[in-house]
Formats: structure tokens, sequence, C-alpha cells
């Protein structure tokens, strides 16, 4: 949905709604301090319902660490998506600094 690394990171349950038949992610505040709202594609309704399905994510943040360090549970930082995707880049064998919004 091409957001970016904050964006992505304030995502909670809540802000994903039906409007005239397609699923819109409402960004309140996205750049600029405007209230934006992003058409979601199926296949990405889809992969995010069955994670959060598997996680028992039912409201609040869609991002969570898995971490076992103290975090477990806690909303991901911009940082940490940076983090996850530049690291998932390297092993896809993608060269270079690699950030969500690269992608």
């Amino acid at each position: 949905c091409v957001l970016r690394r904050s964006e992505a990171a304030s995502m909670n349950v809540e802000h994903l709604r039906r409007v005239a038949g397609h699923t819109v992610l409402m960004l309140p505040e996205a750049k600029g301090g405007a209230n934006q709202s992003v058409k979601v594609p199926k296949h990405v309704v889809d992969a995010l319902q069955g994670m959060m399905s598997h996680y028992g994510i039912e409201s609040g943040a869609i991002w969570r660490s898995l971490s076992r360090n103290g975090t477990w549970g806690r909303r991901l930082s911009g940082a940490a998506i940076y983090k996850i995707v530049n690291s998932h880049a390297r092993r896809a064998g993608i060269l270079g600094t690699v950030g969500a919004h690269t992608l």
C-alpha cells in the first residue's frame, strides 16, 4: 500500500474499514498531519486477516513484537520494521539498504 514505516507502525485493527465494498486503511495524521485513506488490495487484506487470526489480534496494534526479550506483544516501531524489511531483503539477495518504503 506504499506506506511509510511510521504509518505501518501506527496501524491499528480499527483503522481497517469496509467502504463501498472495499477494505480501506484510514491513516490518521499521515504525512503533513492530514487524515488519509488507502484502498487495500484483497490479497493484502487476506494476509493481514490470516496473521491477526493466527496471533489472536482483535484490536489495537497490528504489527507487534514476537520477541521473547520482554517486548512480546508491544507495538513495533518504525525502526523495528526497517530492520525486519532490510534483513529479509538481504536474505533474498537484494543488495544495499532496503527499507519498507523502497518496496
